[in-house]
């Protein structure tokens, strides 16, 4: 086989992934616009409640800590529907708000999960 023929099939084949790529959903928003702001926050949600429940499940936790800790999350997503009831948007300064709410809960899990170890 001649490696002119060659060329035009490695082509073919490289394009492949590209047009096997679905459509269906839009790539995730990039930047700092309101949809970029939700994903954030809603990403920080998630990861604070893993961190809760992994705690939990490792025995780091007292069930008292785990249901003021999941308390404190049920706030921050509260204050994000707020956010969320006039136009459909989280603000740039909204964003800041539950993300300034996210770090501190973010400190009370590391606080709790190493209460009483030594440093």
């Amino acid at each position: 086989m001649k490696t002119h023929h060659l060329l035009p099939a490695l082509a073919a084949l490289a394009a492949l992934p590209c047009v096997a790529q679905s459509t269906n959903n839009p790539p995730p928003p990039k930047g700092h616009g309101p949809e970029a702001h939700q994903n954030h926050i809603d990403r920080r949600e998630s990861n604070l409640e893993k961190r809760i429940d992994q705690g939990a499940d490792k025995g780091r936790l007292t069930a008292e800590q785990v249901s003021t800790l999941h308390g404190n999350l049920e706030q921050l997503k509260q204050d994000e529907a707020k956010a969320l009831q006039n136009d459909g948007k989280i603000t740039r300064r909204e964003a800041s708000q539950l993300n300034n709410e996210a770090n501190k809960l973010s400190h009370k899990i590391h606080q709790a999960k190493h209460q009483g170890k030594g440093k």
